[in-house]
């Protein structure tokens, strides 16, 4: 009989606790609508919240409709335009312009902005259904007001699997057409993740999938420190997710204004060189760069990225402080 202590689930448990306690909020996952690949109940409480006008006259005109036709609007800009393009600008519904997502304000000087921001509701959760064809489950899942935007595959070393096993899921099990996976309208990238190394993409193509390294580095090597509470590597992943009450989103938000842009950024490491069509794939740069230039473990960055990152740094970056 497995040790409950040193399975997968007991990892999935510490990630969850670790975000839940900086701000995160628990999501059903029962509620996940597979065909949509959306939350509808998290999405619609968010604009209900946020925009009572806006909503008060669609209901004038659709009452009891009002939800199913937001919704439909919503999903139809989302496989329109994208997640990133839906997040940052808000979609049309019968004229009218909703906005599933607010940036942190320039200022506080505007309460009603402030309150709005503070409204972004940041959802995990674990053993997601995502598949309308199958009972396939992703391990963790973060969701903005209810667009899922990260994906997470754990695995426990001492269980006998490890972050290679996690990255093969991605690449044979998990397939591209899958409403959740489809390459800019939901999710946004994807973490293989196991007790000693973190690996990221942001674009699954079978077995073509390439995943780059989201580690700290240690003494200019690749992996990470070891932890300095325990006596496993320092992964840094959950910090990096969220770690204090006012600052989260924000390793989503790196994703999202690179794929904005349309940003190619190559990576560099001494022996390869891959390129991401608009995706920046290396989520610790902010903290792990200091002259914009060099990352830990060798590896290298464009030096106009560090500009980029940081308006849609302040989104994403709500219930949680970055590394």
């Amino acid at each position: 009989m497995s040790d409950k202590r040193v399975s997968e689930t007991a990892f999935e448990t510490v990630i969850e606790a670790h975000l839940l306690a900086a701000g995160y909020t628990a999501v059903d996952g029962h509620a996940f609508d597979r065909e949509r690949a959306i939350f509808p109940e998290e999405a619609l409480a968010f604009i209900r919240t946020t925009q009572p006008q806006i909503w008060s006259k669609l209901e004038a005109l659709h009452g009891e409709q009002t939800g199913p036709r937001v919704l439909e609007a919503l999903c139809k800009w989302l496989d329109s335009y994208g997640a990133l393009a839906t997040l940052r600008h808000g979609f049309k519904c019968f004229g009218k312009t909703l906005r599933i997502a607010f940036f942190r304000p320039a200022h506080g000087l505007n309460p009603e902005l402030e309150a709005r921001y503070q409204a972004n509701r940041v959802g995990l959760t674990r053993q997601l259904h995502f598949s309308p064809r199958s009972e396939q489950s992703l391990d963790v899942v973060l969701s903005v007001n209810g667009i899922p935007v990260v994906t997470l595959e754990l695995k426990n070393p001492l269980t006998g699997q490890t972050v290679k096993h996690a990255i093969h899921q991605y690449r044979q099990d998990r397939a591209p057409r899958e409403p959740i996976f489809v390459f800019t309208k939901r999710s946004v990238v994807h973490f293989a993740v196991d007790t000693e190394e973190a690996h990221m993409t942001t674009r699954l193509a079978g077995s073509s999938t390439h995943f780059l390294p989201f580690n700290k580095g240690f003494k200019g090597n690749a992996g990470n420190p070891p932890d300095p509470e325990g006596e496993e590597a320092d992964v840094g992943l959950p910090a990096s997710l969220g770690h204090g009450s006012k600052d989260a989103f924000q390793c989503c938000a790196l994703f999202l204004f690179c794929h904005l842009l349309g940003f190619v950024a190559k990576i560099c490491t001494p022996k390869y060189a891959f390129e991401f069509g608009g995706c920046f794939a290396r989520l610790g740069a902010v903290s792990l760069i200091n002259d914009h230039r060099i990352l830990a473990g060798g590896q290298m960055i464009l030096p106009s990225l560090a500009a980029l990152l940081i308006e849609l740094g302040q989104l994403l970056a709500h219930k949680g402080k970055f590394l």
